[in-house]
């Protein structure tokens, strides 16, 4: 499916059914109803199950709906699979949007993509962060990012991804993720990319009711990162 006016996009392994990889993303503007930063970002499912994940919003509050939302680490872009670019996060506000959005289907693959640093502020660095989601039907899915920095800091940059998988790093390269009922690997490129994974308690009792054993996060670093560049996350299931 596609809906252009939300430039939000899915597609599955085959019509009818749950089995396999199912995924979503979106575009837009960071000043929709109910926003979180999280533009560019994506669910992944395998087999009707929850991989990579949106965690969701908490109990509201009344910092929910005040001037220090985004203090909320739900609706931050660091808790989205997304990147963090020269150690800042996308912003709110309508003018840090999506640009080139754009959703191609075929029966062999679906891809999306779309052009991500408007969502950053200045201070970030950013020219271009083209963020492409590819499913090749009944074989893998990739994530890929395609980008150029005006400037590179001190403060990492960083590629985030949020899991209800339980994780562990097979060798340099690859990670394992065990989910409910299923197994898949990430492969990543070593040489570029330095993964840690963060293990986080969910205590709200709103969103306990859909982690109840907590997520996890996979933070990569890019090591030693070049004013441009490119990665690709591609995952894998095992039989």
């Amino acid at each position: 499916f596609w809906l252009p006016q939300t430039e939000v996009a899915g597609a599955r392994d085959r019509a009818g059914t749950s089995q396999g990889f199912f995924f979503a993303a979106k575009g837009g503007h960071n000043a929709e109803s109910h926003n979180h930063n999280d533009l560019g970002t994506f669910v992944l499912y395998y087999n009707g199950k929850p991989a990579f994940i949106d965690i969701g919003r908490e109990t509201y509050t009344a910092k929910t709906f005040s001037s220090r939302r985004y203090e909320i680490w739900t609706m931050q872009s660091q808790y989205h699979n997304l990147p963090k670019i020269n150690g800042v996060d996308q912003m709110q506000g309508r003018n840090f949007m999506a640009k080139n959005s754009d959703f191609k289907v075929n029966a062999r693959r679906a891809l999306f993509s779309t052009e991500i640093a408007g969502a950053y502020p200045e201070n970030a660095g950013v020219k271009s962060w083209v963020r492409s989601y590819q499913l090749d039907r009944g074989k893998q899915f990739t994530i890929r990012d395609a980008y150029e920095l005006h400037q590179s800091s001190d403060a990492p940059t960083t590629v985030n991804f949020v899991t209800y998988c339980k994780v562990k790093e097979l060798k340099p390269g690859i990670l394992h993720l065990e989910g409910e009922g299923f197994r898949l690997e990430m492969h990543y490129n070593p040489g570029l990319l330095k993964p840690e994974i963060e293990s986080h308690e969910v205590t709200d009792a709103g969103l306990k009711r859909y982690w109840p054993e907590g997520i996890t996060r996979i933070v990569f670093t890019i090591m030693k990162p070049q004013l441009k560049g490119k990665n690709d996350f591609v995952i894998k299931a095992l039989k």
